[in-house]
């Protein structure tokens, strides 16, 4: 090999190591950047939750904690702002099925007085009942709707049922509940919607709360029905 072509190669190799050196350095500054990024949203996370709210999530009852720390928690935490209000989601536990969360109210940033929030769910089976749980929410901030979803026949399945709500008069109501992926229930690829039943959501009940109006316009709706029936 002449001396012209070795300067060539050697020039080559020089700059294929360089280059190499390069993107590995740009590689690692890269993670850097991503390391220091995901300890930057923890930190801010873990100072926007008030030490309070956590301290009294971890005494609450009925929930599997140990594995989690205070950073872990605030991680993972779901955090919902609407006017004077904000909801902290907590993780309650971990199983095969998602995370599930503890939504806590506080008002005008007070702290010490939190309001742990009950949501009205609905049991196909078993009908309306309450729960101070939500299994893997989501919160749209366009839409203002908080959702939740379990699996309906077991893990191995995508059949899923969903709730979700939202914000009105101080509370959250059930605007939809559904089931969605491969249902027994399903007849096509469409959501199946459960409910509402509108009757019960102009007057109310959506909330699991029948008012005193609403149930006498029911009541009153209930008797015409009945008596053109008779007729």
């Amino acid at each position: 090999m002449r001396s012209g072509q070795k300067i060539l190669v050697k020039a080559i190799a020089n700059g294929m190591g360089l280059w190499l050196q390069t993107v590995h350095g740009f590689f690692l500054l890269a993670c850097l950047a991503s390391l220091l990024f995901a300890a930057t949203v923890t930190e801010g996370k873990a100072q926007e939750i008030p030490q309070r709210i956590l301290d009294n999530h971890r005494a609450t009852m009925g929930c599997w904690l140990a594995e989690f720390d205070d950073e872990e928690l605030a991680d993972k935490a779901l955090i919902i702002r609407l006017g004077v209000q904000t909801f902290y989601g907590l993780v309650c536990a971990s199983n095969l099925y998602g995370d599930s969360y503890r939504l806590y109210q506080v008002e005008d940033g007070r702290a010490e007085w939190a309001n742990l929030v009950t949501f009205p769910q609905l049991d196909t089976k078993l009908g309306w009942y309450a729960s101070t749980e939500l299994q893997k929410p989501t919160w749209d901030e366009k839409k203002k709707l908080l959702r939740s979803e379990f699996p309906k026949q077991g893990s191995t399945s995508s059949c899923r049922q969903y709730s979700i709500y939202s914000w009105q008069k101080g509370r959250f109501y059930i605007a939809q509940i559904g089931l969605s992926g491969d249902c027994e229930e399903k007849d096509n690829d469409k959501d199946l919607i459960i409910y509402p039943f509108v009757d019960e959501v102009e007057q109310g009940e959506a909330s699991g709360i029948v008012t005193q109006e609403g149930a006498s316009e029911k009541s009153t709706g209930e008797k015409g029905k009945d008596a053109k029936e008779q007729k």
